[in-house]
């Protein structure tokens, strides 16, 4: 009896999440099938899975040289690919095997929602939000080692989520902490810097400790499998991976000042940053401090915070537009260089970047709210009701943090794009979620009107990223260098 009362509880949401989900994998195949799936160092990309094709082994265990990209599981997997279908089929078979992944990934988001917010409206206006953000649709489908972070860092965050309510069932948790040590190392094999989760980690064991779920010998077989072991795995494999002497990170004063950000560029507003609301892209080259350059590649005439604003409410890169050159200019590397937008997407991108200010702005408010929370939970032991929304938190900081913090100290950080949010989309997703569960601890859980009327706003949002998302036909003019 109770079950059928559950069915009927959650079928209209369910009707709508899958509705929303199946939108989405239309808006997926409709950009697959017109080949725009090639995003930021495509060309890197394609080049490490062919080379993973014919030498698995000997290629993943090369070295990162400067100048080139670390060979990782994605591409070693992608070669297996290369290897069956050959140069024309490869690349689009992977990309809807990335989409696979990540509708897999959301539909594991949907059953977290369910266990964390109160209102079903509210889970489904977080769900509609997440999944439609430009940033998503792009970064989830393009072939590159990007796409697997998504579904790798959700599947941190459950088995998290999981661990604990064993714990509070008094249940054994080892096999749930081996599958967390084990996503831990292929995360870091992905990408190296998803490597800092191992720190996440380790804070979410000790705030178990802290609430009395973990303790003694649970407590120490704990930090031995999911942080002491993974810890050293990737020291090792570091290691390896790494030449003793890089160009990439070094000193700021060593960083040459044609590609320096300033470190106070991280946290505060630049005068420029208004022009953020006419949502330039990456290449789009202007007069720009006396001489002809994409304001988007200028050092610090932006702030970070802009440029990440710009980057999640935009397709920055041009990768979902039709318009493409035909261009025999040397310095064009990768194929979305070619790509242009379409006047309409540009003035739908410009109120794109406009509307969502409120939502960034909401995600700083909240992720500053969920930290002070957690602290008082923390400190008093109390609202274990809390604990997912703390995961999620103990886990996306360090990725955000982690990337942020190394962009003074990081060479190429504006000509080759590492200030882009691509590199962190995982953590910001579980940020704008912690958006609405704070819309929802805080207020709006006591009226109705404004659930829904939050819901609609969201809607109306989401469409217009659809509006210059959906890839239209192809358009081709030539242009000479």
């Amino acid at each position: 009896m109770f079950s059928d009362v559950l069915k009927k509880k959650y079928f209209l949401e369910d009707v709508l999440i899958w509705g929303a989900l199946l939108f989405f994998v239309a808006l997926q195949l409709n950009a697959i099938s017109k080949g725009n799936f090639a995003g930021q160092d495509y060309q890197r990309h394609c080049e490490n899975i062919r080379l993973a094709s014919e030498h698995p082994l000997t290629t993943f265990l090369r070295p990162v040289m400067d100048g080139t990209g670390m060979v990782s599981l994605y591409h070693v997997a992608g070669g297996s690919i290369y290897r069956i279908f050959g140069e024309k089929g490869s690349w689009r078979i992977i990309a809807c095997l990335n989409l696979l992944a990540n509708v897999l990934a959301f539909l594991l988001i949907g059953r977290l929602l369910r266990k964390i917010f109160f209102s079903s409206v509210m889970r489904i206006a977080a769900f509609i939000f997440i999944l439609f953000l430009p940033l998503t649709v792009i970064t989830t489908v393009v072939v590159a080692a990007d796409a697997a972070t998504v579904w790798l860092f959700v599947v941190m965050v459950w088995l998290l989520v999981v661990l604990c309510e064993r714990l509070q069932q008094g249940r054994k948790v080892t096999g749930i902490l081996i599958l967390q040590a084990f996503v831990l190392m292929v995360a870091f094999l992905n990408k190296l810097h998803y490597g800092i989760c191992v720190f996440g980690t380790l804070a979410v064991v000790l705030f178990l400790w802290r609430y009395g779920l973990l303790y003694g010998k649970k407590l120490i077989s704990a930090l031995l499998i999911v942080f002491v072991i993974p810890l050293i795995f990737m020291i090792m494999a570091q290691g390896i991976y790494t030449q003793p002497k890089m160009a990439v990170l070094g000193d700021p004063q060593d960083v040459p000042e044609w590609s320096r950000m300033d470190p106070r560029r991280l946290f505060f507003l630049t005068p420029h940053d208004p022009e953020v609301l006419a949502a330039p892209s990456f290449h789009e080259e202007e007069f720009v401090l006396y001489k002809i350059q994409p304001k988007a590649q200028t050092p610090n005439y932006f702030s970070y915070p802009a440029l990440l604003h710009l980057g999640i409410y935009t397709d920055f890169l041009n990768i979902y537009q039709p318009i493409v050159y035909a261009s025999n200019d040397p310095r064009v590397k990768d194929e979305y260089y070619t790509r242009i937008r379409l006047p309409d997407n540009r003035q739908r991108m410009s109120f794109a970047v406009k509307s969502a200010l409120l939502f960034s702005g909401m995600a700083l408010f909240s992720v500053i709210f969920w930290v002070i929370l957690s602290l008082r939970n923390l400190w008093r032991r109390e609202n274990l009701s809390d604990i997912p929304a703390m995961i999620m938190l103990s886990l996306g900081l360090p990725v955000f943090l982690g990337m942020a913090l190394i962009l003074p100290f990081t060479r190429w950080t504006y000509q080759q794009g590492v200030y882009l949010p691509r590199f962190i989309l995982p953590a910001l997703i579980f940020f704008f979620i912690m958006v609405f569960l704070a819309f929802e601890r805080m207020l709006v859980i006591r009226y109705s009107w404004m659930r829904w009327m939050i819901l609609m706003v969201v809607i109306l949002q989401s469409l217009l990223h659809i509006s210059f998302l959906w890839v239209q036909p192809e358009t081709i003019q030539v242009l000479h260098a």
